[in-house]
């Protein structure tokens, strides 16, 4: 009979989990992985605000990222700032664009097609129109941001206000990665901005999409860039005639006369001085109305 013998272990062995040995990233591999995503995040931009601005001349430099908590940011952006918030990688990442209102002003123009010259830098407010284009452009940043560190596609616009602390983005505790920003237009016309995200969700998706993938380039539909400015409200008239008076005789006018004309064969449409359609004047539900026959 062979003897048995049952062995106890004194104590349960120890099970470590993974996280345990996993080796915390140094201050030089974060900071290289920040150089890394500056520089996929201004390919990304140079290609889709080519497409937002109507120019592939111009260029993009994303300043060395700084570190600051919410409450020294905000002390630190001037009263005369719009500040876009946009919620980027499903949702997960806040963005802010911070921009003064004369490089935001300038953007509208360029945007617009007109001619960028000379930054205002005293400029009170800014007109609606400049707000609903930054609004656009925000959501054109937070796409490339999110394809520059595979984050995800889905980019939702959270506010617009001049008092960033009013967007509640961060909180004023909370660290915040500062991306300064430069924007050169054609003719060497520079447009500085901000770039801001929260410094602990922008590592985590970080760790979670990486960025090692291949930069997409972020979509530049014809169809897409034709509606981005579709709700902006533009003044449009049409000139009924044209006629000349002497300057006697528009003196003399009183309430009640009549002054006779003929109606044009042909009435432009503008916007501004440019027409952008004609047509002939008719009736629609009882009230007159422009058919029109040609778009210019």
């Amino acid at each position: 009979m062979k003897p048995q013998h049952d062995f106890v272990a004194e104590r349960a062995v120890a099970q470590h989990c993974e996280e345990l040995f996993a080796k915390e990233p140094s201050a030089e591999d974060q900071a290289q992985e920040l150089a890394n995503f500056a520089r996929k995040l201004t390919r990304q931009l140079e290609t889709s605000l080519a497409s937002q601005l109507g120019s592939d001349a111009l260029q993009i430099a994303c300043e060395e990222v700084g570190k600051r908590t919410a409450a020294s940011l905000y002390k630190a952006i001037g009263s005369a700032s719009a500040n876009m918030f946009v919620k980027c990688g499903n949702g997960e990442l806040p963005l802010l664009l911070s921009v003064e209102y004369g490089p935001a002003l300038a953007l509208t123009e360029q945007a617009f097609g007109g001619a960028v010259g000379a930054i205002e830098s005293d400029l009170a407010q800014l007109p609606r129109s400049a707000w609903l284009v930054l609004e656009a452009i925000a959501k054109q940043i937070a796409s490339g941001f999110s394809a520059a560190g595979e984050f995800g596609d889905a980019a939702e616009f959270a506010g617009s206000h001049d008092n960033p602390a009013k967007l509640g983005a961060f909180g004023k505790s909370e660290r915040c990665l500062v991306w300064p920003t430069v924007l050169t237009l054609p003719g060497e016309v520079e447009l500085p901005f901000r770039i801001v995200t929260s410094e602990e969700a922008f590592l985590a998706a970080l760790e979670t999409g990486g960025t090692g993938g291949a930069v997409q380039s972020a979509p530049a539909d014809l169809a897409t860039n034709a509606l981005r400015f579709g709700d902006l409200p533009l003044p449009i008239h049409a000139i009924l005639a044209e006629l000349t008076m002497p300057v006697s005789q528009i003196a003399a006018q009183k309430p009640g006369d009549f002054i006779p004309f003929a109606p044009r064969r042909e009435v432009p449409l503008l916007i501004g001085d440019k027409a952008v359609a004609r047509g002939q004047i008719g009736a629609l539900d009882d009230q007159v109305a422009l058919n029109v026959t040609q778009v210019l």
